[in-house]
């Protein structure tokens, strides 16, 4: 008889688990029941949601509480990276809570100071509207000014602006020239 772990009972007695069952059992603890299809979505419902309770998850959200607090006294003082990487930990709820309207002050004053990540997050922002008011003309002026910095997503994100028309003129010339020096500074949508 197999171990007792890789059997489970049935009314008509003790059976095998198959190699699926098996990793079902040890994933939620219970035997298998319903269809494969209801079983497998559970199944990842169930991974996602322990994602964030493993030791590693555990560990990884400490890491990022100490980079929050460490960030926030740093940004204080005036240090762009610090803003930036503040900003960023804000707006994904990282090492503490999420706060987009926070996040773009910290990005506004990173792009000010010309950090060209900066700029590219807070012209996001604008495009947008999360945590900012609504602003495709401002958004695609940052994008412009980060990609003169040589940023590459800058870059290709003006690009798109020109492309669509959204905050500039559509201009498919100038569309084309910003998707080629992105892609020559090896930027690759997608």
């Amino acid at each position: 008889m197999p171990p007792a772990a890789a059997m489970w009972r049935r009314k008509s007695g003790w059976r095998p688990l198959t190699r699926k069952a098996l990793a079902w059992r040890r994933i939620t603890g219970k035997p298998p029941i319903g269809s494969a299809k209801r079983r497998g979505a559970a199944m990842r419902a169930r991974n996602s949601a322990s994602a964030f309770a493993t030791p590693t998850a555990r560990a990884r959200r400490k890491i990022m509480k100490k980079r929050w607090n460490g960030s926030g006294a740093r940004a204080e003082q005036g240090n762009t990276g610090a803003e930036v990487s503040l900003g960023l930990c804000l707006q994904r709820g990282l090492g503490a809570y999420s706060n987009q309207k926070e996040a773009v002050q910290w990005f506004r004053c990173a792009a000010e100071s010309g950090d060209a990540a900066a700029q590219v997050s807070l012209a996001a922002a604008l495009q947008s509207g999360r945590g900012v008011v609504k602003n495709e003309a401002e958004a695609a002026d940052w994008f412009r000014k980060a990609a003169a910095q040589g940023q590459a997503e800058a870059e290709f994100s003006l690009g798109k602006c020109h492309q669509d028309g959204v905050g500039v003129a559509v201009d498919e010339k100038e569309a084309f020239e910003c998707f080629r020096r992105a892609a020559d500074k090896g930027f690759a949508a997608g």
